[in-house]
């Protein structure tokens, strides 16, 4: 028991005291590995606040530089430029385009995309939202992702995710 305090008071969580009566000190030895348990959680659930408290630190420096990006620079694609720039940073991507909807939700109109690297959604196509991968994310206001296979472009409710299937990319993630 005296071990076993003494290495968890040098941080090794791993003790354990092994009970095998029903005396003062089984009583002891039980609150000692509950002790060590509750530590252990506490020292989870700091680093979980931690990593969490990181991310939330890395998005808000994203969307700092975004925020002065857009106020000064009048070029639009050089906008859009940095923000691919920025949201490579939190998300690893290897096409990322930027669409803009009509008033009525019923057309977006791509206004950028980071490569060219699907030939049927370049700048300046305009694609109706029925049945779409975009509709589903403009709809739920939230990110949508999901996993791509050859299978899901004949599905004629995401009829946009077809070239991208062909296009050899296997994941999908669409923020609002």
């Amino acid at each position: 028991m005296v071990l076993a305090t003494q290495r968890a008071a040098e941080g090794n969580l791993i003790s354990r005291v092994y009970v095998a009566s029903h005396n003062e000190i089984e009583v002891l030895s039980a609150a000692f590995n509950e002790m060590i348990e509750t530590r252990e959680e506490a020292e989870r659930a700091l680093l979980l606040g931690e990593e969490e408290q990181r991310r939330l630190a890395d998005e808000n420096a994203v969307n700092a530089t975004i925020g002065r990006i857009v106020s000064s620079s009048l070029d639009i694609r050089e906008v859009y430029d940095a923000f691919a720039k920025q949201v490579r940073t939190l998300v690893r991507f290897d096409w990322l385009a930027i669409s803009i909807l009509d008033e009525d939700m019923e057309f977006q109109h791509i206004d950028y995309v980071s490569v060219d690297a699907i030939p049927d959604l370049t700048v300046g196509t305009r694609l109706n939202l029925e049945n779409t991968f975009v509709r589903s994310v403009t709809q739920n206001r939230r990110p949508l992702a999901g996993t791509l296979h050859p299978s899901t472009s004949a599905d004629k409710k995401q009829t946009l995710v077809k070239p991208i299937v062909e296009a050899g990319f296997h994941a999908l993630l669409g923020v609002p």
